[in-house]
């Protein structure tokens, strides 16, 4: 089995929109959909359903100042985890359509139906002042898990392809006017399948509050939210390579064995880090935890 770190959201360039996503006051994490910019989507930022009562364009708005992304501008929603957040066919699942470019790397890494992807991003605290969301002053900028999905079916996609899609997807934007090579979208299992899991939990989904065991960043002071700490067990033993982009070999190694746990400082580029938890099966427990507890 595979584990696949998975960066998406809001982030640090003008284009993916500048800001962090938010840590809401009630702990909600919701996960800022980028923009879209090259017409591939039928969704604007005002077309999404609040999520425990915030609107996500009301916050977009609040923390951006209303710079660049605005409610009429069109979003990029991608990956498709929450039920709720738009009005659903019959048969919708959750669904997330890869960069033709890391279809090639996890294809490449033998990623395959069964493997889990786990999404992270970039978030912060915020607060309300009068009724406004605003960032709240010294709290850290963090890597995060925010939502899990479990690959049940990969489909070519394109326009070419929107006619033999399921019908519920056929308007997510990899079917819209993007005619990339190798574009594809990954459909979630109906239920989530990992060895010893005792609950019965969807394919794929959101973490709906933020809890500290979400957090990749180091808690250390001061620490590049690009510093992640794992787990003791998750690590490289005897030179063997276990995350893709994150080389044991390398004149950097990223890789620290502390006494209680791991550090890995992570690519600060790279979208999808493929780690082969068949090389470290303690990995796959410590998923399985993180989605049975949050999930």
């Amino acid at each position: 089995m595979k584990i696949i770190f998975s960066r998406k959201g809001f982030d640090a360039s003008g284009k993916c929109g500048r800001i962090p996503s938010p840590i809401l006051p009630d702990g909600t994490l919701l996960s800022l959909p980028i923009p879209e910019w090259e017409n591939r989507s039928l969704v604007k930022y005002r077309d999404l359903k609040s999520v425990n009562g915030h609107s996500p364009a009301k916050v977009i708005f609040d923390l951006t100042g209303g710079r660049d992304v605005k409610p009429t501008t069109k979003t990029h929603f991608d990956p498709d985890l929450r039920r709720c957040m738009l009005p659903r066919r019959s048969g919708w699942r959750p669904i997330f359509g890869p960069h033709p470019s890391c279809h090639t790397h996890m294809t490449k890494q033998q990623v395959k139906i069964g493997d889990l992807i786990l999404f992270f991003g970039w978030f912060r605290k915020v607060h309300l002042v009068n009724g406004t969301y605003c960032f709240t002053p010294n709290e850290p900028d963090l890597h995060v898990l925010f939502g899990w999905l479990q690959i049940g079916e990969m489909h070519p996609a394109g326009p070419q392809n929107r006619r033999t899609a399921p019908e519920w997807a056929r308007d997510h934007p990899h079917f819209l006017n993007d005619s990339r090579a190798n574009n594809y979208v990954y459909i979630s299992s109906d239920q989530l399948s990992i060895p010893r899991l005792k609950k019965k939990i969807p394919g794929g989904g959101v973490f709906e509050k933020y809890l500290p065991d979400l957090r990749l960043t180091a808690p250390e002071p001061n620490r590049l939210r690009s510093v992640w700490q794992l787990p003791r067990t998750i690590y490289p033993e005897r030179g063997k390579e276990l995350l893709s982009y994150h080389s044991i070999h390398s004149k950097k190694n990223p890789w620290t064995h502390a006494t209680a746990h791991t550090l890995l400082r992570t690519r600060a580029k790279g979208q999808e880090f493929v780690l082969h938890a068949d090389e470290c099966p303690e990995a796959i427990s410590w998923a399985r935890g993180l989605i049975t507890r949050n999930g």
